[in-house]
């Protein structure tokens, strides 16, 4: 990854590495990503702020890191030395695996059904199924779109003065963005269904082949509004 200050390949290993950090990871969810890092040393404390605050605002979104981190096509020779086309990519494969998990997808879809048209409908880390038709240009968009200053919410603690740790953030990432028209909010609000009683049930058999025995795993979700009678409803 390559950001404006840092122009080396995994920052973050290195700092691993090399820091005194307390804490130092990233966490992604459906509506926000979440860029905690702590340290007990102060001048590590605002080393850690300058890349990630680069990280976040600064990514250079080159379009050799797109090929690398999100998709692209590979040929290899099959078994038979006949030339085989194939997607990869370091996210593109990383989904590919959580997907192999029956839980996972069950899970996603539930959600997917009880809450249709928001945020939360989406996966956060990419539908590999989806995530090939995503371009250079879409990707850059997002970033500018939504990574944005006056999209960002800071959480400061710890014995270091906040006015120190906001003139930081100021002097080294905020005062260079003059305009906030482009940025977008991402809404929290969850929408409620229009239609009185609606019910969705999604289920997805998965066979597990066991000393000759099959076995059929179902996962069923019943959503009822608050204030409606309560309903028993039996698969």
């Amino acid at each position: 990854m390559w950001f404006q200050k840092v122009s080396f390949k995994r920052p973050f290993i290195q700092l691993n590495s090399q820091s005194v950090k307390t804490f130092l990871n990233a966490m992604t969810f459906p509506d926000k990503t979440v860029y905690p890092a702590s340290s007990m040393v102060e001048a590590d404390y605002f080393n850690l702020f300058s890349v990630y605050g680069d990280a976040v605002f600064n990514p250079l979104l080159l379009p050799e890191i797109f090929l690398q981190e999100a998709h692209r096509f590979e040929v290899h020779p099959n078994k038979k030395n006949q030339p085989v086309v194939s997607v990869q990519g370091v996210v593109y494969n990383e989904m590919k695996g959580n997907y192999s998990s029956f839980e996972s997808v069950v899970a996603d879809q539930a959600v997917q059904s009880i809450l249709p048209g928001t945020t939360y409908a989406f996966d956060s880390g990419g539908d590999p199924s989806v995530i090939p038709e995503l371009t250079h240009e879409q990707l850059k968009e997002f970033h500018k779109t939504y990574y944005a200053p006056a999209n960002c919410r800071l959480f400061l603690y710890g014995n270091i003065q906040t006015e120190k740790q906001i003139d930081f953030l100021n002097e080294e990432f905020l005062d260079s963005y003059s305009e906030i028209e482009n940025s977008k909010e991402v809404s929290s609000f969850i929408a409620q269904k229009d239609k009185e009683n609606q019910l969705e049930i999604f289920t997805k058999p998965k066979i597990l082949k066991k000393k000759k025995k099959k076995k059929n795993i179902y996962k069923d979700h019943l959503l009822v509004k608050k204030g409606q009678k309560k309903k028993v409803v039996r698969f």
